[in-house]
């Protein structure tokens, strides 16, 4: 019994882990900049004299290349007519800027502004904003059963206004569970580095 129980652990963590890697490479999980320096200075890694924002530009560059490499993979697979018609160039963009934006944020709340406003008041408006990064992005997946029922119809994709639609009215519930979520949670963002959890 309890072997089948660490086979299912280990199928479970296996997964989340996936599931992280998949979120980091799309911009969707935090940076790690803060405990990549807070790491680097303590073992006077290669990174030890370079300041927080250094650090955190070098990894958003990085996330950004992967990203793009996601992107040109994606559509040397589906071909250039079926990406321009689909847009996912665009939804590509979104999300890298999304991404800047929710960097920028960490950067200047949990690793600037946190020290003049308290980590308290940076993690209540950090969450804030990176609810509101995050709520623009699953409406991207609800679209989909209804772009494939399009595809199999012969309907171009966005002539009637529906997708755009059914996406706006995703993200505005996203948007509005985001910000009651930001408003009730005491507790700190989940995924955050290490160091600030521990603070």
């Amino acid at each position: 019994m309890s072997e089948s129980i660490t086979k299912i652990e280990e199928k479970v963590l296996r997964f989340v882990s996936l599931f992280h890697i998949f979120g980091y490479v799309l911009l969707i999980t935090p940076p790690r900049a803060i405990d990549l320096t807070v790491t680097q200075r303590t073992q006077r890694g290669e990174l030890a004299r370079q300041p927080l924002f250094v650090v955190m530009l070098v990894e958003l560059l990085i996330r950004i290349a992967l990203i793009l490499l996601v992107a040109v993979g994606l559509e040397w697979i589906a071909g250039d007519t079926v990406y321009e018609t689909y847009r996912i160039d665009i939804m590509f963009s979104i999300i890298v800027i999304l991404g800047a934006c929710h960097s920028l944020f960490y950067f200047l709340l949990l690793g600037y502004l946190r020290k003049y406003i308290g980590l308290r008041l940076a993690m209540r408006v950090y969450r804030l904003i990176r609810n509101l990064c995050y709520a623009l992005i699953p409406g991207f997946l609800v679209v989909v059963p209804l772009l494939l029922w399009k595809w199999k119809q012969d309907h171009l994709p966005f002539e009637d206004g529906l997708v755009f639609q059914v996406y706006f009215l995703t993200t505005l519930l996203m948007i509005s569970v985001g910000v009651l979520e930001a408003m009730v949670m005491k507790r700190k963002p989940l995924g955050l580095d290490r160091h600030l959890q521990d603070e």
